[in-house]
């Protein structure tokens, strides 16, 4: 298998490599290589460590149903390491994978995950959206900011899709205006 992986494709692995504090207090007994891992195969990169889910379409050859799980740390090591903008990853083996950043051409060899990654099509729930809003991504990145070391849960209110989203962060209330999409469009 090989897969070509772009910037915000890389980003997928943070998912995976960055864990939460709660649930990173808790790593040396429960956590395991699978939530550690991202799953790459049939034209999609995700990652999920049991409290976000990120997938991503990504360019694979060949495409055969073949899935390969990579530790994400090494994909983040590489990027940081190198300063890359686009990895290939390559698997010839059940073992391991070779990346390389495309620009350099500087390479890395990682031992591959066994085992079996959740199946994220059955993650995404089915039910009907009660609510949705767009909301820009640098306000998110700002409220995040907001917060304390001890204030790790942010709430969000959605009333309307035109109406401004009430965030609260521990004692921290506001609210972020939504941005105008269309829905419809994939």
């Amino acid at each position: 298998m090989k897969a070509i992986l772009d910037k915000e494709a890389i980003r997928i692995a943070y998912c995976a490599a960055d864990l939460p504090y709660n649930l990173a207090l808790q790593c040396v007994r429960t956590c395991n290589l699978v939530l550690q891992c991202v799953r790459i195969g049939e034209e999609e990169i995700a990652a999920c460590d049991g409290f976000i889910l990120a997938k991503r379409p990504i360019p694979t050859e060949p495409i055969t149903g073949e899935v390969i799980l990579v530790k994400a740390k090494d994909i983040l090591e590489v990027q940081r390491k190198w300063k890359a903008k686009s990895l290939t990853i390559e698997s010839d083996s059940i073992d391991h994978a070779t990346i390389t950043d495309e620009a350099s051409g500087n390479t890395m060899e990682t031992e591959l995950v066994r085992g079996n990654f959740p199946n994220i099509s059955k993650l995404f729930p089915a039910t009907n959206v009660k609510a949705h809003a767009a909301l820009s991504r640098h306000y998110l990145a700002l409220i995040s900011k907001l917060t304390t070391t001890d204030e790790h849960i942010v709430k969000l209110k959605v009333r309307e899709a035109t109406e401004p989203v009430e965030f609260t962060i521990g004692k921290t209330r506001g609210l972020v205006m939504p941005m105008f999409v269309n829905w419809e469009e994939k």
